[in-house]
């Protein structure tokens, strides 16, 4: 058995106001041939199909009509879970009839029904899947008065690790005396996972990150939410396939892939990450703004690229020039580059805070509330309960979007 493992489109993302539209639909007819080219018995899509739980018309199209095209070719299933981006609401809209296409949607757990699911051929079980999606507190637990965050963290973390297990042993049972391989999905940060900068910190309730060791034992384990593809405690059976497209300029140099697996019985026997062809170049360009006009001027000696890259530029003098972009944009060729964003490195302290010269749009959330902590006479206590709260808050409102 084959199985294409990917998570992270993010279908309907903006980058910097620009539309993604093109990259994706790109993406989606790349991954479309591989499906047919390596006979791919299994596709799962681990979570944040979408940017937001209310995508564009556009991105809608693209996701059914690539669900559509896979089971056109007749030989592949499709396990697609819910991720923190997603509305559960939405990707349920369309569950039923993508049933009739051998797309099967958990976008959000259901109290009388666990999310598992066998993948046949024909009449041969090659596996059992635990489609689990982005599990969200209201659905596991509800907070006790007088809890610490100590006491919440260790009573989510046993109720995560106990749904998995309900699971695990409903797959063992569907599985009986075969050699089918029993699969699990996660959309969240296992303990040791790299995480790049257009991963939103994603708590589920209070608890940041899971210890693998508090899972079954899968066979594999396919994770979403990290952009960074990656194995977990140098397991390569426990692993992230990464974003597909650079989420943010920090990615922008890193390779893009979608992992392939392959199983003869329970045993995993291969894995490969196919790397995702670069549609839409994007580079980000850091030094002074002597520097950064050099450069500029020797990428464009270079012969002329298909489509214009994405430029950002990161300014490390300190001098204010309120012209900044007008003297960038004088240098640049419209055929090699397209300017989104110019901003000026800070080191956020106290001073930088108080300037009348700072840009908020030059910092983080994260970074203005840390610097404003910074303005306050609070204990370590009293700090670590206030970026608790904080980061709380960030998700409450990132669900609500």
């Amino acid at each position: 058995m084959r199985i294409i493992h990917t998570s992270d489109w993010h279908l309907g993302h903006q980058l910097l106001g620009q539309s993604r539209q093109f990259e994706h639909q790109h993406f989606l007819n790349w991954l479309l041939q591989q499906i047919k080219q390596h006979q791919i018995q299994l596709l799962i899509i681990a979570g944040d199909v979408f940017d937001t739980g209310t995508p564009a018309s556009y991105a809608r199209t693209m996701y059914h009509d690539f669900l559509v095209k896979v089971a056109a070719l007749g030989s592949c299933q499709v396990i697609v879970t819910g991720g923190n981006h997603d509305s559960v609401a939405m990707l349920h809209e369309s569950k039923s009839l993508l049933t009739a296409f051998n797309a099967y949607v958990v976008g959000g757990i259901e109290a009388d029904e666990l999310p598992v699911r066998p993948i046949y051929n024909d009449e041969q079980l090659l596996a059992v899947v635990c489609a689990v999606p982005y599990l969200r507190p209201r659905d596991l637990v509800r907070s006790e008065a007088g809890q610490s965050i100590e006491q919440k963290q260790q009573q989510l973390a046993e109720q995560i690790s106990q749904y998995y297990k309900s699971c695990y042993q409903h797959a063992q049972t569907l599985a009986q005396d075969s050699q089918a391989a029993i699969i699990g999905c996660g959309h969240f940060t296992l303990v040791g996972g790299q995480v790049s900068e257009s991963v939103r910190e994603l708590y589920i309730g209070t608890l940041d990150a899971l210890h693998a060791s508090l899972l079954p034992d899968f066979d594999y384990l396919a994770m979403g939410h990290l952009h960074k593809a990656q194995q977990i405690d140098g397991k390569p059976h426990l692993r992230y396939s990464g974003a597909p497209l650079p989420l943010s300029f920090s990615e922008a140099d890193k390779p893009k892939s979608v992992t392939m697996v392959e199983f003869s019985g329970k045993q995993m026997t291969a894995h490969k990450q196919l790397q995702v062809p670069i549609s839409q170049p994007l580079l980000s360009l850091t030094g002074s703004l002597e520097q950064i006009i050099a450069q500029i001027v020797q990428l464009q000696a270079e012969p002329t690229p298909e489509r214009p890259t994405w430029l950002e530029v990161n300014i490390t003098q300190q001098q204010y020039l309120s012209d900044l972009v007008e003297r960038i944009n004088s240098h640049l060729d419209d055929h090699y580059f397209k300017l989104l964003r110019v901003k000026r490195i800070q080191q956020v302290n106290k001073q930088v805070l108080n300037t009348k010269q700072l840009s908020l749009d030059e910092l983080s959330e994260a970074q203005i509330f840390e610097a404003r902590l910074q303005l306050e006479a609070l204990s370590d206590e009293q700090q670590q309960s206030l970026k608790q709260a904080f980061k709380a808050l960030q998700l409450q409102l990132a669900e609500q979007q």
